[in-house]
C-alpha cells in the first residue's frame, strides 16, 4: 500500500488517499501503516517537456533561476477557488520569496505553468 496523503475532513473523518482509491476512517478507527524507505528503486521519470515549455513561453508562465547560474528552482503554488494563485519561489534552497497572490489568468493567461530545473 502506498499512502499519498492523510488529511482531516469535516466530521472528524480521516481521508487516506491510497494508490488504489480513497478510504475513510472515523475518529474511532486506528489504522496502522507499515512500511519503510525502500532504496534502489528506479522509476523512470524522464519525458519530453518541450511542448509544455513552448506553450508556457506562448502566454503562459515560466519560473526559472533568475541568477542565471542554473540553480534548482522550487515553486510553492496554491490555487484558490476564486481563480487566484498564491506562489513563492525558492532558488537553490536560499529561502523563499514573499508570497505573491494574483489572478491565474494574469499569471498564465493560457493556463500553462512551467518550472525550469
Amino acid at each position: 500500500m502506498v499512502i499519498s496523503m492523510i488529511r482531516m475532513v469535516p466530521g472528524g473523518q480521516q481521508v487516506i488517499l491510497l494508490n488504489k482509491g480513497v478510504k475513510l476512517f472515523d475518529k474511532n478507527a486506528h489504522p496502522e501503516f507499515y512500511g519503510d524507505l525502500e532504496t534502489g528503486v528506479k522509476i523512470p521519470l524522464e519525458f519530453d517537456t518541450s511542448i509544455i515549455r513552448i506553450a508556457a513561453y506562448d502566454n503562459g508562465k515560466i519560473f526559472r533561476d533568475t541568477t542565471g547560474k542554473k540553480k534548482i528552482t522550487d515553486v510553492n503554488i496554491e490555487l484558490f477557488t476564486d481563480g487566484t494563485v498564491k506562489y513563492s519561489i525558492n532558488i537553490d534552497k536560499k529561502g523563499s520569496t514573499p508570497d505573491v497572490t494574483v489572478p491565474l489568468n494574469t499569471l498564465a493567461p493560457n493556463g500553462v505553468i512551467y518550472v525550469e530545473r
